[in-house]
């Protein structure tokens, strides 16, 4: 839930039942979105994924997920009656559960996550503007007209106007107050230092951005955790505030649970199954590893972690859009297509129905679309895993030719680059949506 995208009481004018979702209408579907990633391709995969997450929640909102009608609206204050009950026709033949509501995030959480449910956690992480940057030079243009003003407020007025102004920027990130203002008090003694100029920039632009476009973090595709962050300077200082403003506040980061290996389905559960080996034989390598190789393997072995860890999330998310896509069962909504298509003279109504049976086929598409797109970088990943965790051995084991020599640490990178990859499409479309 965000400001733009606020929580409505909604009520079926059909069957009466009412319930609570986050206002999208067919406007915002339309809106163009903001597409991450560093290459065409990564950008489209992801403009496609925030597309697919926009129309699943327009969908929640408008559609009654009790008997599937559009016409809905507003729920009335103090409406618990359904329709027939307000003409005069006697009792309801149902009436409306009661609805207790609680605020967002007051409510028991587990793992991190309030009464929003697993789409939305309790709070993001300062250091996760670190990690993507939530924006395009254009839509920078039109917020950062004023940026330069707060650059001479903080040079001029330094350290308390840099203090304040991270510490209200961050309102976004729904992070507590005393959280927030550890963030700042980071920074801004790594900047005093001259070693955290540059990341004390970085994230009060993106920060700034958030709270004037009054953006959600999530929606704006800053990841939800800091346990996969890859290896650099960013990521480190990242890891480091979120570290220390665990142990200064006792408030801990939230974490998505790992999947269920046992609910996925073919090829998903042989991907994660060859992850996960590759990954314990360079952790294996890594208890053995002595020598000048041994801080590399170490490293090996940490980004093999987090590449297992994306690896499970993302064949979880490919296995229920594939659920998805059979429980819409395309061949009879093809079937019943082909009849309508046949039908002569046929109304309005025939018209209204032959479109929403196409809406359905060109979704199932797009969505079989993206799980091609996923299975192919899981492939990616666990031969660049198989490779890295070879190369491991080798230097563990010493066998070694001198002509070639194993070059870990290109396996390494080649393992971040996959893996951000695979964390952008998770970030963009969240778990359970499809």
């Amino acid at each position: 839930m965000s400001f733009l995208h606020p929580e409505e009481h909604r009520c079926c004018r059909r069957c009466g039942h009412q319930w609570y979702a986050e206002r999208y209408t067919r406007t915002d579907v339309r809106t163009p979105v903001i597409a991450q990633g560093f290459t065409r391709h990564q950008q489209d995969l992801s403009r496609q994924a925030f597309q697919l997450q926009r129309a699943s929640l327009y969908e929640q909102w408008r559609r009654c997920p009790s008997c599937g009608s559009v016409k809905t609206s507003k729920a009335r204050e103090n409406q618990d009656q359904s329709p027939a009950a307000d003409v005069g026709e006697g009792p309801a033949p149902w009436s409306a559960p009661s609805l207790e509501r609680r605020p967002v995030g007051k409510g028991p959480k587990v793992n991190g996550v309030g009464d929003a449910g697993q789409r939305r956690h309790e709070f993001i992480d300062g250091g996760a503007a670190l990690l993507v940057r939530p924006y395009t030079a254009a839509q920078w243009d039109d917020v950062g007209k004023a940026w330069w003003w707060h650059v001479a407020g903080s040079v001029l007025f330094f350290p308390v106007y840099p203090l304040v102004a991270l510490t209200v920027w961050q309102a976004p990130s729904r992070q507590s107050l005393g959280r927030r203002l550890c963030w700042a008090v980071y920074l801004v003694v790594l900047a005093a230092l001259l070693v955290g100029i540059a990341p004390l920039v970085v994230f009060a632009r993106r920060w700034y951005w958030l709270w004037r476009t009054h953006s959600d973090p999530l929606d704006a595709g800053l990841p939800s955790t800091l346990l996969d962050a890859s290896a650099g300077f960013y990521p480190w200082v990242a890891i480091g505030g979120a570290a220390l403003a665990d142990r200064l506040t006792g408030e801990h980061r939230p974490s998505a649970p790992l999947p269920d290996r046992a609910a996925l389905a073919e090829p998903w559960g042989t991907f994660v199954d060859e992850a996960v080996q590759a990954q314990q034989r360079i952790q294996l390598a890594s208890a053995r590893a002595q020598g000048p190789a041994s801080p590399r393997i170490t490293a090996a072995a940490a980004e093999a972690a987090a590449a297992a860890n994306a690896a499970m999330r993302v064949a979880a998310h490919a296995n229920q859009v594939v659920a998805s896509v059979e429980a819409m069962k395309i061949p009879a909504v093809q079937l019943r297509l082909v009849e309508l298509n046949a039908a002569l003279n046929p109304s309005p109504d025939i018209e209204a129905a032959k479109r929403s049976l196409g809406a359905q086929i060109a979704t199932a598409e797009r969505m079989l679309s993206l799980t091609t797109q996923l299975r192919d970088l899981l492939q990616k990943l666990v031969a660049q895993l198989g490779e890295a965790a070879a190369e491991a051995e080798e230097l563990v084991l010493g066998v070694r030719s001198r002509d070639k020599q194993p070059d870990l640490t290109l396996a390494v990178d080649s393992l971040a680059a996959i893996r951000t990859a695979l964390q952008s499409l998770e970030n963009a479309t969240p778990s359970g949506v499809a």
